[in-house]
């Protein structure tokens, strides 16, 4: 997990602006994105930092080990009560590629993708069709979130696992913001790695 190029550039308008207080908020964030903002924001003297537990009781986690991701996923998909479905992927290729089979296989349009490279307004509209959707899935990649508050996400799949624990528990905190039960769940291939060892043995 890092910060935007736009965010660290804020130490000169800081430096300029010279305000009596700054007041940050991020929902998840490490140590070293903490001390990162410390630097940006309040270089010569230590911020007071107020810590909240990031570990919401209503989401539920889970990991599903398979041998084909793509049809342990097209049985979740098809189960009517996890949805609305986010998932996420790292790649955008994976991203559509996914989208296309789920539509294919479920045999209705209730499946998009969403990445950075689609166009700003085709972007809109499948934020707003997601948004208005109770029975919606989306395949996306970490570019879906940043100002969407969805609130009834039921479920959550972690298609690809994420880079890092903060950006993991980013991602599962789409879910369930109503304070509704939610799911989290990670699907693990054979000889895919889960923090540095592998999952399974070959």
């Amino acid at each position: 997990m890092s910060l935007r190029p736009s965010y660290l550039r804020r130490k000169e308008s800081i430096s300029t602006l010279k305000p009596h207080q700054i007041l940050a908020f991020t929902a998840t964030a490490d140590k070293h994105i903490i001390s990162v903002i410390n630097n940006v924001l309040s270089p010569d003297k230590k911020m007071h930092l107020i810590k909240g537990n990031i570990d919401r009781q209503t989401i539920y986690y889970k990991v599903i080990p398979t041998l084909s991701k793509s049809v342990s996923l097209s049985l979740l998909a098809s189960n009517v009560s996890l949805r609305p479905m986010i998932i996420f992927f790292s790649s955008r290729m994976m991203c559509e590629k996914v989208a296309c089979l789920l539509t294919k296989r479920l045999k209705e349009p209730i499946c998009r993708y969403y990445h950075a490279r689609i166009d700003k307004n085709e972007r809109a509209l499948t934020e707003k069709w997601f948004f208005e959707s109770d029975n919606a899935i989306l395949c996306a990649t970490s570019a879906y979130g940043m100002g969407v508050d969805k609130r009834n996400i039921r479920t959550v799949i972690h298609y690809s696992l994420s880079s890092d624990i903060a950006s993991f528990l980013q991602e599962s905190g789409r879910g369930g913001r109503d304070g509704n039960p939610t799911m989290s769940i990670t699907l693990i291939s054979v000889g895919e790695k889960l923090h540095g060892k592998k999952s399974f043995t070959s």
